[in-house]
């Protein structure tokens, strides 16, 4: 298990920076290169955003990355089980 809270939060916070920038949340997404729309899109940040400007919840992209972090948690789960 990992006993150093510093690098939990440094792992953290190096997945979530990127994907907040890269989310048109703070750019727009028309000015961003292409590299940083392809990031765009898979960012659930993008999505979040889309439902709140339309006012309506986009159902496919939201189950898909419920269904992406379901999978990221169990093979998590399974990783620390395995170092115990």
């Amino acid at each position: 298990m990992i006993k150093n809270e510093g690098l939990i939060w440094g792992i953290s916070s190096g997945i979530i920076f990127p994907l907040g920038i890269c989310s048109g949340i703070l750019f727009p997404i028309e000015y961003m290169p292409e590299w940083m729309k392809t990031i765009a899109h898979i960012s659930p940040l993008h999505y979040l955003q889309i439902s709140v400007i339309n006012g309506k919840i986009e159902v496919l992209p939201i189950c898909f990355m419920l269904l992406v972090s379901f999978l990221l948690t169990i093979f998590g789960i399974k990783q620390l089980a395995r170092q115990e």
